[in-house]
Order: structure tokens, then sequence, then C-alpha cells
């Protein structure tokens, strides 16, 4: 029994069905993970570690390049980046998207462990982090109290929000910005030193020795056991002072005579501000492919939990939160949801003419909509922007072929046919039409899910979506659409409401009208033939001359104001910047401007160690709602100010919305070679070639070898003749210049570092080292200046390697209305034409990312048309039909791209879905009128008659599933609020695309079915002809 028969005899059968999807469906939906996008995170593990003191290059060559030799071996690495910055390393390892990242993490930890006793003894122990370099922070809470200074306010973080905060799921990092941490600051003074005839090694070895708890083990009685503890450790200022350092003849020196001993903060590298004033921030850092709406919200439960604890002259406030933006842009697209149904229903109803015939599709749309997240449960895929805007574009199509159900089945009752016989008659005439539209979409989303990257994670979610509603849809049309349909459609009653009556005679005019034309097309047949191919080759014209980038430009409520000073800059240097930029943007907050907040940091990233010469200024934007100017607008007003700001680079960036991190800028080159200098000589001639390139602006290099460095040699033969270790004098100077912790005291319990340094004034000029002293064999005290040679020379803070080979990036950012790939395309070529062979080229960042998207389309493109292709010839039976199915397609495509250069739109991501669809849809309105066309001359009838009749019957289906497909994607192309920049583009692609498909089914596919036709047998010729030849061998049979 046909399954359309099953649906008009068994109609409860059809509704349990119906009901069955919906309640599986809801139950998916509930526990489904809500997310802004796929997981399309590069599984990334990051070892960092300090190293106190030390110089890049010490760092590269002591920490870095090692950790890398031994990381390489691993499975699945794709690429190794390293950052060696003064006192600092870190090296991220990326791998494949198929390894698992907790695993990948162990392997990472396993091998760094085997190196630990190589690595140099002052280097902290590795830290390792499921994070990539640039790993972007999601949220800033920023402290601020009128009560207490930023040493106690610092503390305060540390003891009550840092430890809660890191241990969140998905949280990898909390970063402490304008940290203060309390330490006990000794600061030596030289002259006392040298005066009491004392060096910095006899202080350090005093408060090691002095400043000490070890256990000392319990008394036990008969009747009770005593714990021992020895009260040997130092825990204020006072009790350091009186530390005894030597004590010769009755005579006793203290390190209250030779230093000033208070407490302080560790280091004061690192700042925070908000509005201006001076505050604590913490950054809270995400581990690769955790949910960022996920972690957001599980911070704001963890702090809503510490609210016991946070005094009231405290005051903690989310100053930047990257989530309230998708949390807003997903409400929107469900919103839009929402819409599309009801525009797409009233689309159909005023269609029909008739609310029973609108019933028929209507009752569809819950069970396709809703079962589809049965698959992306089924598959482990999230609700996410890609999802929704998939089942937004199915709702356009979800009613398409309960139409043609529909308006088949009021054929036959026109015709006088019973309301079930008319069911029956009239869907299994289209159930080939319908399973071969569906299996056609279905065949043009299938390559989206055989993707492999990011553009294959990012695609497959969407194609899961749409494919899963496609495919219900489907079965709902052809169980409860039929059921609908035989229980309220009547041709009869249907005639006699005025609204039929006027848009059938509206179709109907319309319908001659097309007769007419089609008549004439058909007549002047190579005409047309000849206009499809100027009309290709205006779509080559458009494709070449659109813009492209990796996705469209969105108001994410923030602009990023990435700080770059000249090497060698100081922290005051960094504060006099900041404050210049506060004075621009400050006046945007308040009541009548667009911003809410203010928040600059000054090397957030480097936990206190390395330059201070970097920043980033964070200006977050009130609510879409409360606010005239967008984003963009903001931006390119501040562009001109911030660029009159001296002493830094400062420029402001609109976050991308498919970056690793957006504080970076979205183009980044990187050039690697054998030897640095030679690729910094390679850099610096593409470096003036891309500054002449009119799409690229604050284009500069991420090497800069001109921060000062003072070079000390040491006099080995002398050094040696006095019986002075090298080692003592790098000791010597790694504490006094550098500052080092070398003890510890406690304060309620928390612990906290003894930090050794020369005074200030005593550490600011090259000529201090002559003052330092240092003892020889003989124990008397030798000058620092009789053994060393100086030399001021200029090297880089920061050393950059890729794949184990030095390289240098160029960063720059787009002009306005500059494309990234324009600007990409035109940055390689300049590059490639001036680069050796032996130079390599590695686009980092969003650049990479935009490239290997690009590679995918082209793949997915051209799989879906062989898919596609193979699909229909097997369902019609012919090699000749498919083409003039799919002979349309680039002339669909030229609706699209039309579409979007009229719109100002660009080719991306999301653009390219579009295209996609677009075979889909040309695909699917010409299977409605071919297979038609085939039934016809399966029955007898000559071509050019067919033709006509199945143009004639065809009319009206294909209008009414074209409106509402176009009226489907209508909500999208008139999207505003967040996330509305995506939406709008994906949206006139599609009705770009539908427009350009309705007119070349209607016009094209008849005049190229009507020259092709001669190369092609009606499908049942061969079945008819081995009939003929049965009955003429007298077999009508065959046996069995």
């Amino acid at each position: 029994m046909k399954i359309t028969t099953l649906a008009v005899t068994r109609p409860v059968a059809t509704t349990v069905l119906a009901l069955l999807l919906m309640v599986l469906g809801a139950a998916a939906l509930l526990d489904l993970p809500v997310r802004e996008y796929p997981d399309i995170d590069d599984p990334s593990v990051t070892v960092t570690v300090v190293y106190p003191g030390a110089s890049a290059s010490v760092v590269q060559r002591e920490v870095s390049e090692p950790v890398e030799e031994v990381l390489s071996g691993i499975d699945g690495v794709r690429r190794i980046r390293s950052s060696s910055r003064d006192g600092r390393a870190r090296i991220e390892v990326q791998f494949s998207l198929d390894r698992n990242l907790d695993l990948a993490a162990a392997d990472v930890r396993d091998r760094v462990s085997t190196i630990r006793n190589e690595l140099p003894d002052q280097a902290e122990a590795p830290e390792i982090a499921q994070r990539s370099l640039e790993s972007q922070v999601s949220m800033w809470l920023v402290l601020t109290s009128d009560a207490l200074d930023r040493l106690d306010l610092s503390d305060f973080a540390d003891r009550v929000l840092v430890d809660p905060l890191s241990t969140v799921p998905g949280v990898s990092t909390v970063l402490f910005g304008g940290e203060r941490r309390y330490a006990m600051r000794v600061r030596l003074d030289l002259d006392a030193l040298a005066s009491h005839g004392l060096t910095v090694l006899d202080v350090e070895r005093a408060l090691r020795e002095r400043n000490i708890e070890l256990p000392a083990g319990r008394l036990v009685s008969e009747t009770r056991e005593l714990t021992l503890r020895t009260m040997t450790e130092l825990e204020r200022p006072e009790s350091f002072r009186d530390l005894i350092l030597r004590d010769e003849g009755g005579t006793q020196i203290r390190l209250g005579q030779v230093a000033e001993v208070s407490h302080g903060p560790e280091v004061d590298r690192t700042s925070a501000r908000l509005d201006g004033q001076e505050a604590i921030g913490l950054g809270v850092v995400r581990q690769s492919g955790s949910n960022l709406v996920a972690v957001s919200q599980a911070v704001r439960e963890r702090l809503e939990g510490l609210e016991s604890r946070i005094p009231d002259d405290v005051n903690v406030e989310i100053a930047y939160d990257a989530s309230v933006f998708v949390e807003a842009s997903i409400h929107q697209i469900v919103r839009t949801l929402v819409i599309t149904i009801a525009l797409v229903v009233a689309v159909v109803f005023f269609a029909l003419g008739s609310w029973r015939a609108t019933l028929v599709p209507a009752a569809t749309i819950p069970a396709s909509a809703i079962g589809a997240f049965i698959l992306l449960y089924l598959f482990g895929f999230s609700i996410n922007v890609l999802t929704l805007l998939a089942l937004i574009l199915a709702i356009g199509m979800l009613v398409d072929d309960a139409i043609v159900v529909s308006e088949n089945v009021f054929r036959y009752s026109e015709r006088g046919k019973p309301r079930l016989l008319a069911a029956d008659l009239g869907a299994s005439e289209v159930v080939f039409a319908v399973l071969s539209t569906t299996a056609v979409l279905l065949a043009v989303i299938a390559p989206l899910a055989l993707l492999s990257g990011d553009a294959g994670r990012l695609f497959s979610e969407f194609a899961a979506g749409l494919g899963g509603a496609l495919g219900i849809s489907s079965l709902m049309a052809l169980t409860l659409g039929v059921t609908v349909a035989s229980k309220l459609i009547d041709a009869g009653r249907i005639r006699e409401t005025r609204l039929y009556r006027t848009v059938s005679s509206g179709i109907d005019a319309g319908g001659r009208g097309y007769q007419r034309i089609l008549r004439r097309l058909v007549a002047a047949r190579w005409l047309v033939a000849i206009l499809a191919l100027l009309v290709m080759a205006g779509t080559w014209w458009l494709y070449r001359e659109l813009p492209r980038e990796l996705s469209p430009r969105e108001d994410r409520g923030s602009v990023f104001i990435p700080v770059a000073a000249p090497e060698g800059a100081t922290m005051k240097h960094m504060l006099g910047v900041m404050k210049d930029i506060e004075s621009v943007l400050l006046p945007l907050t308040g009541e009548d401007g667009p911003a809410e907040h203010v928040i600059g940091l000054i090397a957030p990233r480097s936990a206190g160690q390395g330059p201070v010469n970097s920043g980033i200024v964070i200006l977050r934007l009130k609510d879409w709602s409360e606010r005239e100017r967008s984003q963009f607008e903001v931006t390119a007003s501040l562009l001109p100010k911030l660029g009159a700001i001296t002493g830094a680079q400062v420029f402001a960036i609109n976050p991308p919305s498919l970056a690793a991190s957006g504080f970076e800028q979205p183009v980044q080159m990187a050039i690697t070679g054998d030897d640095l200098d030679q690729v910094n000589e390679w850099a610096q001639q593409v470096l003036a070639r891309a500054r002449q390139l009119p799409g690229l602006e604050q284009a500069r290099l991420d090497y800069q070898p001109t921060s000062p460095q003072l070079q000390i040699r040491v006099d080995r033969d002398r050094a040696a003749a006095l019986g002075v270790p090298i080692a003592e004098i790098g000791r010597t100077l790694q504490i006094l210049m550098g500052g080092q912790d070398v003890t510890d005291f406690s304060i309620d319990a928390e612990t906290y570092e003894v930090m050794v340094r020369a005074q200030p004034e005593d550490r600011s000029d090259p000529e201090d080292l002559s003052r330092v002293q240092v003892r020889a064999e003989d124990g008397s005290l030798v000058s620092l200046g009789g053994l060393v040679e100086t030399r001021l020379i200029g090297r880089a803070s920061e050393l950059i390697r890729v794949d184990r080979l030095p390289a240098i990036t160029l960063e720059g950012s787009l002009a306005d209305g500059a494309a990234l790939g324009d600007v990409l395309d035109a940055l390689e070529r300049e590059a490639r034409e001036l680069l050796p062979a032996t130079a390599h080229i590695r686009f980092l960042g969003v650049s990479e990312d935009y490239q290997r998207s690009g590679r995918a389309f082209v793949y997915a493109f051209g799989l879906a048309m062989v898919i596609v292709f193979l699909v229909l010839a097997a369902q019609f039976e012919s090699f000749v039909q498919p083409i003039v199915l799919l002979a349309g397609v680039p002339l669909a495509l030229f609706g699209a791209l039309a579409a979007l250069w009229l719109g100002g739109g660009s080719i991306n991501l999301y653009s390219q879905i579009g295209f996609i669809l677009a075979i889909g849809l040309m695909a699917k309105n010409a299977i409605l009128l071919v297979e038609f066309v085939n039934q016809l001359r399966d029955r007898g009838r000559e071509i050019r008659p067919a033709l006509e009749e199945a143009a004639r019957v065809r009319f009206r289906p294909i209008m009414m599933t074209s409106v509402a497909t176009l009226f489907g994607a209508l909500p999208l192309a008139l999207a505003t609020g967040p996330g509305a920049e995506t939406r709008r583009i994906l949206g006139l692609v599609i009705i770009g695309g539908v427009v350009a498909a309705t007119l070349l089914t209607l016009l094209l596919v008849p005049v190229l079915y009507l020259l092709l036709a001669g190369a092609s047998r009606p499908r049942a010729g061969l079945a008819r002809e081995l009939e003929r030849q049965r009955r003429s061998d007298g077999d009508p049979e065959p046996e069995t």
C-alpha cells in the first residue's frame, strides 16, 4: 500500500507520528547547549614558563626551543608557535580538529615533564593550559573601592575571587590586570652595603637561612601528644628589619641598616583602569572549545554565590562580557524565526485563497521545525546562530512540498472527485516530484556536512539543521499533509469564497500571460540561449568584482583599541598614553553618549614579566536599543582622534565575528626562514610594499629590534684572578636589577614572596653598576665596574617562532570599506614577487581562517553540483535532463550576486551558504516542471504540447513555493539589532537566488528542454519497448 493511501486511510496514525516527532524534538531542544557558533576552535594547548630576569633571546634558547623540540613529536600536531619575551616563554601547540583536547593536553604534559630538569633552575614550573596564545578574554570583571587601596584590593581579589573563578567549568585561566600582590619589599642601598662590607649574596643567604620554618616533630608522653612548631619564620616588616646579617665582635649589622623594608606590590608592571580610575581587573579566559555562553552564565552564578564574601565598600562590576552579544543575537534570531513562520503562513493563505487549503502546509511546520532538533541532538550539535538560521531558511521551504500536495489534491477535487479519492490520486501523482525535490535539496546540503576543517564544523551543524527539517517536511507532506487535505480540501466549498476567486483570477491571468511569453521564447529559443550566455558572463563579472571577507562586520557592542608604544617604554609613559586615550573616549560615555564603559589595560597578559609597552582599551557600547550610533560609526569617528595621539601607535578596530581573538588585527601574514636577520630583511621589503596597498592601514611588523639593552661582558681572566665566580656576578645582577623572591612569609595563612632588589635610584643609570660590590676569594669586596664592560644596543623584546622557524608577522587593519579577501590577495601577490623560494608565507588568525574557508567553499560547491547531477540522472533515467535542470544554476547565482551587489554585501561564509542553496532552489523548481513533462510524455503526448501543458499546470505551485521561500527569507533581509549584518547577507542571497531561479525555471528551462529533448527518451520508453518485445515474442510475463 502506498504511503499516500495510508495517510488517507489511517489519519490517527499520521497524527500520532507528527506528535511523536514534536515531543522528541522538544525534549532534544531542552537538552541542547546554546552557543554563538559551532565549536571551531583548534584544539590548542599552551605551555607557559616564567623565567624572571632573562632576556628574550635567553628565554628562546634555554626554554622555548627545548620545549618546541620535545612537543613536535606528538601525534596530530598541526602547528607549533612560540613567543619568547623578557622573563617569559609561551609555546602553543595547535592540533588537528579530530584530536581530543584532553588527551592532547595529557600528551603535552607528559612530554614537558621529561625535560623539566633540563630547564634553567631559576625558571618556574611550566604551566600547561588548554588555550591558544591569543585566547580571547571573554569577560573582564573590574574591582573598585573607595576604602581599599590597590594593594588591599588586589589581595582581596586574589584571596576571594581568583581561585573560585578559575575552577568554573570551561575557564582556562583568570588574568590579573593591575595586580598588586602583597610582598615584602627589600630595597637594598648599595652604598650602605659597601660601607658595612656586605654583598647582595650575603643578604640573600641570611634571608634564606634565618627566615625558615621546619617541622620540629612532636612530644609524646604516656597520656598525651604535643606537636612542636618552631616560630622561626618572619612575618612583619619590623621582624625583617631586625634580621641580623652579620655579627662580628659584638657588632651586629641588621637588614634595616642596609635596606628599606616594607609591604609593597610584588611587581608593578601591569595596570587596569575603569572610566579613567585605577582599578583591578580579572580577565576570564575560556578553554579551547568551551561554550562562551555557558562559561559566562557559570561565572555570573559563581559571583552570586560569592556576594556574601564581598564587602560593601568593594564594587565588582562585569565591565565587558562577550556573551552579551551572543545572547542578544540568538534572541533576535528566535524572534525572526517566529516572524518568518507567521509571514509564511500568511503568504500561503493569501496565495491559496482559503484557510482550509492553508491548513495543509501549515500543519506540517511544527513537526518539521521541532523535529529537526532530534538530529542535532543525536549528532551532539548545539543551538547556535547557524542552526537557527538553517531553520529560518527551512521555514520557507518546509511548506513547499505540502503546497504541491495541496495544489494537486485541489486539482482533482475540481474534477469532481470525492475528498478521499482526490487526496489519494492527487498526492500519489506528486510523490515522485516531492521525493525528487527533497532528494536534490539533501544532495545539495550533503557536501556541507562532508567538509573538513573549520568550514566543516561550521557547515555541518547548518546542514544537519536544514537537512533534518527538509527531510521531515517531505515525510509530513506525504503523511500528515495528505491526511489534512483529505479532510479539508473541497473544491466546491473553496471556490465559493471571494478571496479564492480573487486570488485564482489573478494567478490564472498571470498563467495566461506566462504562456504567451513562453510561446514567443520557444520560437526564439536560440536567442534565449545567447542571452543566457551573456547572463553567465555577468555572473562571472559580479563574482570577481564583489569584495571578499571571512564574515560580515557585526555591531558586537564594543570597540577594541590596541596600544603599542615604542620598545623600552616605561609604565609611566604608558599611563600617560592611556590617559590621552581616555580623554578621547570618556566624552562618549554618559547619558547622551553611545558608550557605557572605558576599560584600559596595560600588559594584561604579562603576569608582571616582560615589557610594558603594550596595552588594550575596550570601549564598551550601550545596548543596541539605547544608542543611535552604530559601532562602525563610533570606530570611524575615533580613528582620526586616536591617530593624533603621540607616544604610541593607537588605532580602533571592530572585533571580527569569527576570530580566535578579537584583540588581534585582521591581517596577519607570517614570514619564516632559517635566519632571523634574513627574515627581517625580507619582512622590511614586504612591509614597504604593503604600506602602498590602498585597503591596508596601520601596517607594521611584530619584530622591533629597537628595545634598548645594556650588554654586560665579564672579564673572565680578571674575575678568575680575583676568585670571583661568574655565577655570583650573574646572581648579583639578577637580584639587584631584576628583583628576586629569595624566601617567603605568611599573612593569615596566605604565603607571599620576599622580593629583594636595589633601590630605584641605584638602578636607573648604567653607571650604577660600578657601585655594585662582589666578594673576592680572599674575602675583600671588588667593584663590579672593574670586572665587566657594558655596551648599549637595540634588540627585540619578543621573538616569535612558527613551526620551529624564526618568524616575523606583518599585521594590519582594514581601511574603511576594504574587504579582507581583497587585501590578503593583494598582499600575497606582492610578497611572492619579493620573497625568494627559501622564504615561507603563513597566514595566521583571521587571515588563516579566511584562506581555509575559501578553499572549502570551492570544494563544497563543486561537490554539490556533481552529487546533484548524479541524483537527478538516477531520478530521470537520463544524463541529458540533469543538464537542463542545472544549466540555470550559474544564472540563479547571477540573481544572488546581483542582490549582494545592490545591497552592498560581500562574498563571505554566509553568502557562500546561499550560493550552494541556490543550486537546490533552482533544481527544486525545475523538477516540478520537468517531472510533469515527463509524465505527459510517458502517457504518449508529444514534446511541445506536453511542455505547454506542464507549464500551465505547474505555474501556480512553482509561483506559490517560490513566493513562500522568498517571504521566508524576507525577515532576514530586513533584520535589525545584534547580528543583523550576517542575517541580512544571507537573506539577500536567498531572495536574489529565489527570484532568479523562479524566472529561469519558467522561462529558460522549457527552452533548454525543447533544445535537448531530442537527445533523451521518455522515462518509460524502455519499459514500453520491453513490453512490446514480450508481446511480439508471445511471452508477456517474465519467467519465474
